[in-house]
C-alpha cells in the first residue's frame, strides 16, 4: 500500500549520514575546547608538483579549497615569504567565512608554511592557525601531511578551532576527488 511505502521512505530519512556524522563530532569538538594541534596526511594519485600547483595557484585552489556545503568566493595565496593568504568561503544561504595570514616559509615543491586566521564579523582575527605542509613523494604518488596549530585564542572561537580537523578532512577529499578525476 501507498502507506507502507511512505513508512519506508520516511524510516530511511532518519538513518544518520555523511553530513550528521561530521555535525556530531564538530559538536563534540566544540564541547571539548581542544586547542591541540590536528595533523592530517594523504596520498594522492599525482605528483608532487600538481599538489603544489593546487595549493599555490588560486585558479586551482578554488576547485578544492571549501568544506562541504561551501564554495570559495575569493582565494589569494602569494607564493613566496611574507605573501598574503587570503581565503572567503561562502555558504549556501550566502553567509560568508573570512580568514586572512601571510606565507611564513616556502621551499618549491617540498614544504609551505603559512598562517590562515579566521576573522569575526569585525575583520579580527578569533585565533592564529599556523599550517605546516609537506609534500612528499611515495610509490603512489605525493603524500601530503598538514599539520595546523591554534594560538593567540580569543574568546568565543570554539566552532571555528573545532572545525578545524572536520574542515581539512574535508578539504583534502576534495583535493584527491580532484587529483582522482582525469
Amino acid at each position: 500500500s501507498s502507506l507502507a511505502q511512505c513508512a519506508i521512505w520516511s524510516s530511511e530519512l532518519a538513518v544518520p549520514g555523511q553530513d550528521d556524522a561530521a555535525l556530531m563530532r564538530y559538536r563534540a569538538a566544540i564541547a571539548s575546547r581542544d586547542l591541540a594541534p590536528v595533523t592530517i596526511r594523504r596520498i594522492l594519485p599525482t605528483s608532487r608538483a600538481q599538489v603544489w600547483r593546487a595549493f599555490t595557484d588560486p585558479k586551482i585552489a578554488r576547485l578544492w579549497w571549501h568544506p562541504r556545503h561551501f564554495t570559495v568566493a575569493a582565494f589569494r595565496l602569494e607564493p613566496h615569504p611574507g605573501g598574503a593568504v587570503a581565503v572567503s568561503l561562502r555558504e549556501g544561504d550566502g553567509t560568508e567565512h573570512r580568514a586572512r595570514g601571510q606565507v611564513l616559509t616556502i621551499d618549491k615543491p617540498h614544504r609551505l608554511t603559512f598562517t590562515l586566521n579566521p576573522l569575526d564579523a569585525d575583520d579580527q582575527a578569533l585565533f592564529t592557525a599556523r599550517h605546516d605542509l609537506e609534500i612528499n613523494t611515495s610509490g603512489e604518488g605525493a603524500q601530503i601531511t598538514l599539520t595546523v596549530t591554534p594560538s593567540d585564542v580569543q574568546p568565543n572561537a570554539e566552532p571555528a578551532i573545532a572545525g578545524l580537523a572536520i574542515g581539512w578532512e574535508q578539504l583534502l577529499d576534495n583535493l584527491a576527488a580532484l587529483a582522482n578525476d582525469p
